[in-house]
């Protein structure tokens, strides 16, 4: 945000209260609109502290994914995946600080799956 313009209207000592009034109307409209426009911006990952991964799990597997955050994650979306990322489900082993686990569950394909993992 640029507060050039406010600086400049605080010098004018004589200013009435309309004055007041309408820069106060036509700032706050032009901080809307950009705060809008930044906002509209947003990814998904902006509003998210969270990390991404592309993981190959061979059949009937489980791996081990390294935590890249500061907790255990809530959860996570698989965002890409083919034909054997359709078996894959969290591990039977415990999610931890260190590590994560997602299980392929397929007796047949391999699973490649690009996943992120979120607080």
């Amino acid at each position: 945000m640029n507060f050039a313009a406010l600086r400049e209207f605080a010098k004018n000592r004589n200013a009435s209260i309309a004055d007041v009034a309408s820069y106060l109307s036509y700032e706050l409209a032009a901080t809307m609109r950009e705060l809008r426009t930044g906002l509209l911006r947003l990814s998904f990952a902006d509003n998210f502290e969270s990390f991404e991964k592309t993981i190959l799990i061979p059949v009937s597997s489980e791996v081990a994914v390294t935590n890249e955050l500061s907790s255990i994650p809530k959860g996570y979306i698989v965002l890409k995946k083919d034909a054997g990322g359709l078996s894959v489900c969290d591990g039977d082993a415990a999610w931890t600080l260190g590590q994560l686990f997602l299980k392929n569950v397929s007796a047949t394909n391999a699973a490649n799956v690009t996943v992120r993992f979120f607080k």
